[in-house]
């Protein structure tokens, strides 16, 4: 299966209230628990791991059908993503 980075810009935490910190925490628990159970979701999307820098970046690794199903994927847990924020990669090693 096809494996996918995609980027997220920079989180405004000035404006996070306490309802979007909890559906983050949420978002971030649900996360850990389909990348343990190696779980995808309905769109076939399964992510292998995320990571954000001290900015406020992240990045999420997935395996998915196609970059399609990655945006679609993030959209129903209500974060946005642009199809140029979304890389076909290919690993070397």
């Amino acid at each position: 299966m096809p494996k996918f980075i995609d980027h997220h810009g920079k989180n405004d935490r000035c404006k996070l209230t306490v309802e979007t910190i909890s559906r983050e925490q949420q978002l971030q628990q649900k996360l850990r628990a389909d990348i343990a159970a190696r779980r995808a979701d309905r769109f076939g999307v399964r992510p292998l791991s995320c990571s954000q820098s001290s900015t406020g970046e992240s990045w999420c690794v997935t395996e998915a059908p196609s970059a399609d199903a990655v945006i679609q994927s993030h959209e129903a847990n209500g974060l946005k993503l642009a199809r140029h924020d979304v890389v076909e990669v290919m690993p070397f090693v």
